[in-house]
């Protein structure tokens, strides 16, 4: 662990020779791909899952980890690696839960598609997509038709209908859509009208092309 905590803390003096006075939320973009360190930290962190039980490590051990992951937003590389680890994958889960950095979140909720251990797998889904982050919940709500089929409906019908995330409603409305369609819901036409009648452009756009999927041979 020793190698991966020396990678992670070039990393953090990187971004604050770089971006003084400012924290990793507030930079904006995609900054963290300027840094020249992250095939270092790839190897490191590969070889710390390999070698080291995450049970030996307590949740303050393990934050530098989740803080890694969040900044590697973009490429995701080590949530990918993370999530060929099992063991490591449901620790680091267990923790993101309870993190404030959403970066982390969204991209553990997308791979939950590929734990051995489903039951848990739906436990994590149930957390990550009533996640208070818009975007966390709403990547974990497009892992639903793989992981809870059943539950498809009900949280298209939740996530088209709520408005705490007003400014975002349209990608929440795009994101119900694509379930619906993912599992053959008799509602998605129902949906579809209510997406006409809505009228926003990325949502209408969005329908379109569910519509075109529909009309194709075979479909």
């Amino acid at each position: 662990m020793n190698r991966l905590l020396v990678e992670i803390e070039k990393f953090k003096k990187w971004s604050e020779l770089t971006f003084p006075c400012r924290i990793a939320g507030d930079i904006g973009g995609e900054w963290e791909t300027g840094y020249n360190g992250w095939d270092a930290v790839y190897a490191a962190f590969e070889e710390a899952l390999n070698r080291l039980r995450p049970e030996d490590f307590t949740a303050d051990e393990l934050a530098p980890l989740l803080y890694i992951i969040a900044r590697d937003n973009e490429c995701e590389i080590l949530a990918q690696t993370l999530s060929e680890h099992d063991v490591w994958f449901v620790k680091v889960c267990h923790l993101a839960l309870q993190s404030s950095d959403p970066e982390a979140r969204w991209q553990l909720a997308s791979r939950l598609h590929g734990m051995k251990d489903h039951d848990q797998a739906r436990r994590f889904l149930e957390a990550f997509v009533r996640d208070e982050d818009e975007y966390v919940s709403r990547r974990a709500l497009l892992e639903m038709p793989a992981l809870q089929p059943d539950r498809v409906e009900d949280y298209a019908a939740w996530f088209w209908d709520q408005d705490c995330h007003a400014e975002m409603q349209e990608y929440q409305r795009m994101a119900a859509l694509t379930v619906l369609e993912d599992v053959h819901s008799p509602l998605l036409e129902e949906y579809l009208e209510r997406a006409r009648s809505d009228g926003r452009p990325y949502l209408l756009s969005c329908a379109d092309r569910i519509l075109s999927r529909r009309k194709r041979p075979g479909a």
